[in-house]
């Protein structure tokens, strides 16, 4: 994180306070139970910490860059990207990692850079990290409209040269589908200071001004789940000296969370998890879990059968077949695909174990479901390529 040590200071005159209110927005019992679910990151943090400090050119960058890709492909989203640049004479790598949506036209991104300053950087950024690994890991297998991507960046501390990188060399300034960026940065409070029951839901207000209203909506939205799902006091302030920029400039919509107390082991070699409040980081994932699970109109979507199971099947995306593992308690069953239109384009059996399946059908996203025997249901998706 870019931010200045009198971050409150600086921007408090242009600050406002939200206190406890509905904000108009009324609360959801399925939201809410839904981030309950949240769990501590305690260790994923310490494995983080002992991934050491994690500098331009240094091992700990790349071996966090390894840590987050296996994670990834362990908890089985739907696509992983890499974005390849030189930094140093180096190379950096951005990673990418998203489910799709059953809108195919638009998607939701949350940044976090992965590179440290000074020490091996809990607070500043393990924190955002790991608030995108635990919401990726609830996100798996539910069913949502608008896609959400997961995107950590390198060298943000070098001056923003990892996401300017992936702006102007992979997103550019004219991708309809991406609604807006969530950027995650220092989100781990300070151990035993007092304001830590505050959050910062940072907007846009600077040029260019054609988002700037925009950014104000969804951020009011982000501080209202902060509000009715966290036990977070928001407080609205100007997005800047983050990963969000680069997008800023380039005219996308905007907005992120800070913490608000101030860090006094900010880049420093004690950015530890022992100094920053585990219990407020869990609170700023509930906030960010909410506001996406609404924003993805994930809720609505949402499977009332317990009995339903995410089904993993590879390659995806797919090309002329793909291959599926069917559980044994599901014994023989029957698959299905349906379209983006709810039109059924295929039916086949399927037995228990590794089953290839030809699919040579019109590139595009399909959704899918195994019933088994006993009445049990998976659901997976896929991307079909050329």
């Amino acid at each position: 994180m870019l931010k200045w040590s009198i971050h409150k200071y600086y921007l408090f005159a242009v600050l406002t306070l939200v206190a406890k209110m509905s904000y108009g927005q009324n609360f959801n019992h399925k939201v809410y139970a839904e981030v309950q679910k949240v769990e501590s990151q305690e260790e994923l943090l310490l494995e983080y910490e002992r991934l050491g400090p994690k500098i331009s050119g240094s091992p700990g960058l790349k071996n966090t860059f390894l840590w987050l890709l296996d994670y990834y492909k362990r908890i089985g989203v739907d696509y992983l990207r890499i974005d390849t640049f030189i930094y140093n004479d180096e190379a950096h790598y951005n990673l990418v990692a998203g489910y799709l949506g059953r809108n195919i036209s638009r998607r939701i991104m949350v940044s976090a850079h992965y590179d440290t300053k000074g020490g091996p950087g809990v607070n500043d950024n393990g924190t955002g990290v790991t608030a995108c690994m635990e919401i990726a890991r609830l996100l798996r297998g539910r069913p949502i409209q608008t896609g959400i991507e997961f995107i950590h960046f390198s060298a943000e501390e070098n001056n923003l040269i990892g996401s300017q990188h992936y702006v102007n060399n992979v997103l550019g300034r004219n991708d309809s589908s991406l609604v807006f960026l969530l950027n995650l940065d220092q989100l781990g409070g300070t151990k035993n200071n007092s304001e830590n029951n505050k959050i910062y839901c940072e907007r846009d207000e600077d040029s260019p001004l054609q988002n700037n209203n925009a950014s104000n909506a969804i951020t009011q939205k982000l501080a209202q789940c902060a509000d009715l799902y966290s036990n977070l006091a928001p407080v609205i302030s100007k997005a800047y000296n983050s990963d969000y920029m680069p997008f800023q400039q380039a005219f996308y919509v905007i907005t992120g969370l800070y913490q608000y107390s101030e860090y006094p082991f900010y880049h420093t070699k004690n950015d530890l998890l022992l100094n920053i409040d585990i219990g407020v980081h869990k609170e700023v994932i509930k906030t960010a879990y909410a506001f996406l699970l609404l924003e993805a109109d994930s809720i609505s979507l949402s499977i009332s059968n317990k009995n339903k199971v995410a089904m993993h099947i590879f390659p995806n995306p797919v090309k002329k077949e793909f291959t599926i593992d069917v559980p044994k308690e599901f014994g023989e069953s029957k698959i299905s695909l349906t379209n983006t239109l709810g039109q059924n384009v295929f039916k086949s059996e399927v037995r228990v174990g590794r089953n290839k399946i030809v699919f040579d059908h019109d590139t595009g996203l399909y959704f899918g479901s195994i019933k088994g025997s006993k009445g049990q249901m998976g659901i997976f998706k896929i991307q079909k390529v050329n």
